[in-house]
């Protein structure tokens, strides 16, 4: 759950808006429903739900460590966190200085933490079941499908940024493997939890 911060220096980091609601929403509901949580999480402020452990995490290569490390004794994954895609190349050890001139960043592709579970084979015993998440601007139904196919979703959840990012309500596509959706509509986030985990 929640966003990502790569480090541009020590006091600055490249970041998104994400508030990490819809992903504390679904540890809430599944932690209601008798599941055992871990909660792998970006920086928010948000309380995590009682009885869910919590795994604190600020950059895009500690999530992927700790959902890869954890992946095999899972029965259901839910990608909700919004993943910073790029990092510095090298970030600064010291503040970097206002100067006259143009800064230009030397960026690197962060780990695709969905991908890398997503598009493994699946064991004798079964892989998780993956539930992705895709934040759009635009072509969302058309952007999900092909997420969910490329990364190897079973379930996916599409909205709109300005319908969901930071908000307490959210406006969502459910998607299945066989590309039925399911359009609840505006919903607040905990109901749209259940209706994800149903």
């Amino acid at each position: 759950a929640g966003p990502t911060q790569e480090p541009i220096d020590p006091v600055r980091y490249i970041s998104n808006r994400s508030s990490g609601k819809m992903g504390y929403a679904i540890a809430k509901c599944a932690r209601r429903r008798a599941a055992e949580i871990t909660l792998v999480s970006g920086p928010v402020n948000l309380q995590p739900p009682l009885g869910v452990e919590l795994v604190p995490v600020t950059t895009a290569s500690e999530m992927h460590q700790e959902v890869t490390t954890r992946v095999a004794e899972t029965d259901l994954l839910v990608m909700s966190a919004a993943v910073a895609d790029y990092r510095m190349a090298k970030p600064s050890d010291h503040k970097v200085k206002r100067k006259a001139e143009e800064l230009s960043l030397e960026l690197l592709p962060n780990p695709d933490i969905l991908a890398s579970v997503g598009t493994k084979p699946r064991r004798d015993d079964g892989r998780p079941i993956i539930v992705g998440f895709a934040l759009e601007t635009d072509r969302l139904l058309q952007s999900a499908r092909d997420k969910l196919r490329r990364k190897g979703c079973d379930l996916l959840v599409a909205n709109l940024a300005h319908q969901s990012i930071g908000l307490d309500e959210s406006t969502a596509f459910i998607i299945d493997g066989t590309g039925v959706i399911d359009e609840p509509g505006q919903l607040p986030k905990a109901m749209l939890a259940d209706r994800i985990l149903d």
